[in-house]
Order: structure tokens, then sequence, then C-alpha cells
């Protein structure tokens, strides 16, 4: 990954920038809940959706909230990166959101298993009764 001051420099910013944005819009976010999310400034966001650089962390975080794996995100702005490992220094971080990302995916799919089995088990609402009008009697009439 062409590393200097921390921030990730590459050809495929225009696509990061892209693809962070479509997602984001397709998650129904602004710029402003979305930064929030990833604990990154607004302006920062804005940057990286206009194909500036930002840090493999920054990265990492702003893909999990959009909901792109990590790791693919990275990829794009060096096609060499590889998920580094936990021992490597200063890589903790990213390898804790990749694997933050992975553990988000599971419980979103858990959670659509569960919604679906709630569905099943919930009977259909009964059906209205209609009561037929009461004859009137004589005295009525």
């Amino acid at each position: 990954m062409g590393i200097d001051d921390g921030s990730v420099k590459g050809g495929g910013f225009d696509a990061v920038a892209d693809l962070v944005q479509r997602h984001r819009i397709l998650a129904g976010l602004t710029v402003v809940d979305a930064a929030k999310a990833a604990g990154v400034g607004r302006t920062k966001w804005t940057e990286v959706e206009a194909g500036q650089s930002a840090k493999p962390e920054t990265l990492a975080r702003m893909a999990i909230v959009v909901g792109l794996e990590p790791a693919e995100l990275l990829a794009l702005v060096d096609p060499r990166f590889t998920p580094p490992a936990a021992s490597e220094p200063g890589n903790d971080l990213v390898a804790r959101l990749l694997r933050l990302g992975d553990v988000v995916q599971r419980l979103a799919d858990r959670v659509g298993d569960l919604e679906r089995r709630v569905d099943a088990l919930d009977p259909p609402a009964p059906a209205p009764t209609v009561r037929p009008p009461r004859p009137r009697s004589q005295a009525q009439r």
C-alpha cells in the first residue's frame, strides 16, 4: 500500500469515491450521519467522496458504515493490498476493523434470518366477522 503520511494514495480513489458515495446514498445516509457513524469528520467524508486520499483506518470505518467489505475497498486503492495480520506493527486497528466488518455482516444475516422466522410464526390476522342484520320484530315496525 503506498503509505507515507499515513494516507493511502493510489489510482483507485475515483472508484473508492464513487463506491462510497453510491452505497451511502443507497443506505439512506446523509454525509453528516455517515461521517458520525464512522467516527470521521464531515469534511474528511466529503473529501473521500471527492476522490482524495485517506488513512486505511478511515477507509475501513467508512466501508463498514455503508455496508462494504473494508478489504475490498482498500484493494481498490492498491490491488496489492492484503488484510494485515494483527501481529504486524501499526496494523492492529485495521485488522480489528476488518474483523468487525465480518462480524457486522454475520449479525445482519442472522437478524434477517430471525425476522423471516418471526414472520413465519405470526398467524395472519383473522378476517373481520360480519354479522347479518337482526330481523326486526313486528313491534319495532
